[in-house]
C-alpha cells in the first residue's frame, strides 16, 4: 500500500480529491474549509494513501511543534480495514519523528468508531472537550508521546523484546500496533 507521492500529481486535482473525500464524511471529520485544505496541500501537510494507483486517503496536519496536531485522518469506505490508515499515520509519525516532534495529538468524536483506531495506532486518551454548544458533541482527545514510541520501536526493530516489553508498552498507554508487534517477534524469538 504505497504513499502518494504529491509531487507527481497536479495541484488541482490533489485538492479536488481532499475536498471531495472531506465533503463525503462531515459527521466523521468536521469541517475543515476549502481554504484550510489547500492551505495544507501548498504546505506539504497532508499525506495521501493510494489504492491501484489513485487516491484513496489522507491525514492532514499542523505545523511541526512540540506538539503536532492531525487535524483530519479519511480513508474512502470501502477501503476501511485495508492498513491504508496505518500507512499514512504511520508515515506521519516517521515525519514527526525527524522533526523531533514530542507528541502528536488529535480529536476524534467520542461516538465513532475511530477511536479504536488510533488506540490500535498507540495512541493515548488523554482527555475529553465537548466540541459545539449546540451539538454537545463530545470528543476525545489521543496523544502519541514519541519519545516512548521511538524508544519501544527501537527495541522491536532490534529484536530485543523480553516477556514483559507487551506489558510494558501497554502500561505505557502504547498499546495496539506496537504491542502487537511486541508480541508478534517474541513469539518468533521463542519459536527458534
Amino acid at each position: 500500500m504505497p504513499l502518494l507521492d504529491l509531487a507527481t500529481i497536479p495541484f488541482a486535482t490533489a485538492q479536488r480529491y481532499v475536498v471531495h473525500l472531506s465533503d463525503s464524511m462531515p459527521e466523521m471529520l468536521g469541517f475543515l474549509p476549502v481554504s484550510a485544505l489547500t492551505h495544507q496541500l501548498e504546505n506539504n501537510r497532508i499525506v495521501m494513501a493510494s489504492h491501484n494507483d489513485d487516491p484513496c486517503g489522507y491525514v492532514s496536519r499542523g505545523p511541526w511543534k512540540p506538539e503536532t496536531k492531525i487535524y483530519q485522518t479519511a480513508i474512502e469506505f470501502e477501503l476501511w480495514r485495508e492498513k491504508h490508515g496505518d500507512e499514512i499515520v504511520n508515515e506521519i509519525i516517521r515525519q514527526a519523528q525527524r522533526e523531533r516532534v514530542e507528541r502528536i495529538t488529535l480529536h476524534c468524536a467520542a461516538d465513532l468508531h475511530a477511536n479504536e483506531f488510533w488506540k490500535y495506532m498507540g495512541f493515548t486518551k488523554v482527555g475529553e472537550r465537548i466540541k459545539s454548544k449546540h451539538k454537545r458533541r463530545i470528543q476525545n482527545k489521543w496523544e502519541l508521546r514519541l519519545d516512548e514510541h521511538s524508544r519501544l520501536q527501537r527495541a522491536v526493530d532490534a529484536n530485543q523484546v523480553r516477556p514483559e516489553a507487551k506489558r510494558a508498552a501497554e502500561l505505557l498507554g502504547l498499546g495496539g500496533q506496537l504491542a502487537d508487534s511486541l508480541e508478534r517477534k517474541q513469539r518468533r524469538s521463542l519459536r527458534r
